[in-house]
């Protein structure tokens, strides 16, 4: 592939190039379709060395798709946090990071915004076991461990994202966030929904109630009202299509 008089003159002077040599190899990659491509990818990249590595990722199918990808991120001050991303393909394919990208559609600090969640996401692990607060016995409450662990899926390091699929919105707590400070907000709320002691509050299968920055919901059971609903109102919020996207990237 050879450039025309113009797309040359541009390449030669342009400062992310080393030497002819670093140029001359960047023209004869298979991935990259002419010299007008070759100068929009040198300036949507921060540097030649990151662009020759990104272009022979096995799954970047063409010079055209890196470009996509790398405006969608916002551009060069973002391509060390794209190439960061793709490596979280759970698939291998990074492909799989299209639909995140999509929903960046350029603007760099929401990119960078989904990568930092991205980036948290990509190393949560099974949540532990843990014990319910004692006030969820001294109000007549009940709760199940798998409640418990549902809870968790408002946590970075144990969500399990599949859940997370087609909710409204996922409100985080603080990254770092153990469970057992989880059980002790729990308890706060059910002494701050019910001062006079009983289970008044939150009323069973009404879609819960809230209390300061938390949410509790019940359902009726035996043995008393079940808590089945947990979770932080105020901190970080995944909304639906974005959840969806990292799913797609990371797995559920």
């Amino acid at each position: 592939m050879v450039p025309d008089t113009g797309e040359l003159e541009q390449l030669l002077n342009n400062a992310k190039l080393a030497d002819g040599a670093e140029l001359l190899k960047l023209l004869k990659h298979a991935k990259v379709a002419d010299g007008a491509q070759l100068l929009k990818l040198l300036d949507n990249i921060d540097s030649v060395a990151r662009l020759l590595r990104m272009l022979d990722i096995a799954t970047m199918p063409t010079g055209a798709k890196l470009l996509e990808f790398l405006e969608k991120a916002g551009g060069a001050g973002n391509a060390g946090l794209l190439e960061d991303l793709l490596k979280l393909a759970k698939s291998g394919n990074v492909l799989d990071a299209q639909e995140l990208l999509d929903r960046a559609a350029g603007n760099a600090a929401n990119f960078r915004t989904y990568a930092t969640w991205a980036t948290r996401l990509a190393a949560r692990t099974a949540g532990p076991s843990y014990a319910a607060p004692p006030q969820v016995a001294a109000h007549g409450f009940t709760i199940q461990p798998s409640n418990l662990l549902h809870f968790l899926d408002h946590t970075w390091e144990f969500c399990w994202l599949g859940l997370r699929a087609g909710k409204p919105r996922t409100t985080f707590w603080p990254p770092g966030t153990p469970p057992s400070t989880i059980a002790d907000e729990l308890g706060r709320a059910l002494d701050g929904l019910n001062p006079a002691g009983g289970h008044a509050h939150p009323v069973p299968n009404a879609g819960g109630e809230p209390w300061g920055t938390v949410h509790v919901g019940t359902v009726n059971a035996a043995g008393g009202p079940r808590i089945g609903m947990f979770y932080p109102t105020v901190g970080e919020t995944i909304m639906p299509d974005i959840m969806q996207a990292l799913i797609a990237l990371l797995g559920p």
